[in-house]
């Protein structure tokens, strides 16, 4: 009796052991999800004020800016424009190597200049040129070009009638030659007021250094500005 109850025991203990084993098998372990690593940081902004060179902006025209060429977010997307660093006369602070033009409401943009390194203060002193001789030059001088060309073309071409045998083929040469040098004339005036709009209108600006080394700031606001930094994207406002 003893043994029989000893043997239901054992095989209960058996059946109960196999129904957990199959039962682990039917449902695996899954693994431990890896671990994300975290985003890197943006590297940390380095001051770059001792980089930086005082400059005295003297234009002829209140509406004169300064603009400087740098990088800014807009929208939080990175991207390169020209920056305005200030508008009529003022006193500023600009990176080294910088680049910068002159610009501003009816005010020809000048050519791109480059700020070289240095800590003696420099003085720009702008002449400005109005923004309309631009387009105005362009279309004198191509009009002019083509009236100049077309005028001469027109005068020669009423010489050939010399070489037609029928009378009277040249009678009215003499009109034809006075409208084609009509033409040339008014082409060649167009042509010269383009060139000259084109170049002597230009914005120019004149670096000298302050030989004192400090910049007078009277009647001279300061360009308000956000701190310049220097990244590892480069210079940024």
């Amino acid at each position: 009796m003893i043994r029989r109850e000893l043997r239901k025991c054992v095989v209960s203990l058996a059946i109960l052991m196999c129904a957990r084993l199959a039962s682990a098998q039917d449902h695996p372990r899954l693994p431990a999800p890896a671990s994300v690593p975290a985003p890197a940081q943006r590297p940390l902004a380095i001051d770059a004020r001792i980089l930086q060179r005082q400059i005295v902006f003297q234009p002829d025209l209140p509406s004169a800016t300064l603009e400087m060429w740098g990088e800014t977010t807009v929208d939080g997307v990175w991207t390169e424009d020209w920056l305005p660093v200030c508008t009529g006369p003022c006193v500023a602070s600009m990176p080294d190597d910088s680049r910068y033009r002159v610009s501003g409401f009816g005010v020809r943009t000048s050519g791109e200049l480059t700020l070289l390194p240095g800590a003696t203060p420099l003085q720009l002193e702008v002449s400005t040129g109005a923004a309309w001789t631009l387009p105005i030059g362009v279309v004198a001088t191509s009009v002019g070009g083509v009236g100049l060309t077309g005028g001469f073309l027109a005068w020669g071409m009423a010489n050939l009638c010399a070489l037609n045998d029928q009378p009277h083929s040249c009678d009215s040469r003499d009109a034809k030659q006075l409208g084609a040098g009509i033409v040339m004339v008014a082409g060649a005036a167009a042509l010269v007021t383009g060139i000259a709009l084109l170049t002597t209108q230009r914005t120019s600006v004149n670096v000298t250094q302050i030989s004192d080394g400090t910049p007078s700031r009277a009647g001279v606001p300061v360009a308000q500005r956000g701190a310049v930094r220097l990244t590892t994207r480069g210079i940024e406002f």
